[in-house]
């Protein structure tokens, strides 16, 4: 958890930095994302110009969300176990192009890469019990924005996040609503 937060700091900062440098037009955006189940986004940017972006994004993941990735198979000797990821929590650096397409709409696709804390919950002949694991992983996203004002805007977005826990591959995607606003 702490390189999560160390991760996000490192977005922050980056981004803190860079609107330094455009006082008049910030480029900074902010955005709030949700699959309105058990899946919530929050995303921090800069656009750099535009077709180009830079964002940071905490993605937190619980619930049927999460545990629909489970393995099993014969731990040391021959133990009978199962696992299921329980939590996901997904602090993630995303490239990102976009495009405008008229009449307030813009589409984009990103890519990055980021830390994924996972909560995983496994059972057994051995007994059961929870688990943490920290791993890298990357993803990727595209989706529509729609400008409801100079400063609020709407999107869609389909978002797939990719981890390996060592026992567990997480591929994990879905669509998500979102609202942001522009500094």
């Amino acid at each position: 958890m702490n390189k999560l937060v160390m991760l996000t700091a490192m977005a922050a900062t980056l981004t803190a930095g860079a609107t330094t440098a455009l006082a008049e037009d910030s480029g900074v955006y902010g955005s709030f994302g949700t699959d309105f189940d058990e899946r919530h986004t929050l995303n921090l940017g800069y656009k750099v110009n535009d077709w180009f972006s830079y964002e940071g994004s905490i993605t937190k993941t619980d619930g049927d969300a999460a545990n629909q990735f489970t393995s099993s198979g014969e731990g040391a000797g021959l133990v009978e176990k199962s696992e299921e990821i329980s939590s996901l929590t997904a602090g993630m650096l995303w490239a990102k192009t976009h495009a405008e397409m008229g009449e307030g709409f813009t589409s984009y696709v990103k890519i990055g890469a980021g830390l994924f804390d996972t909560d995983i919950a496994y059972s057994g002949t051995d007994g059961s019990g929870k688990t943490s694991s920290d791993d890298w992983g990357y993803g990727w996203a595209a989706g529509l924005e729609y400008d409801a004002s100079e400063t609020i805007y709407l999107n869609v977005e389909y978002q797939r996040l990719i981890v390996d826990t060592g026992s567990i591959d997480h591929n994990e995607g879905g669509w998500m609503l979102g609202m942001g606003y522009k500094f």
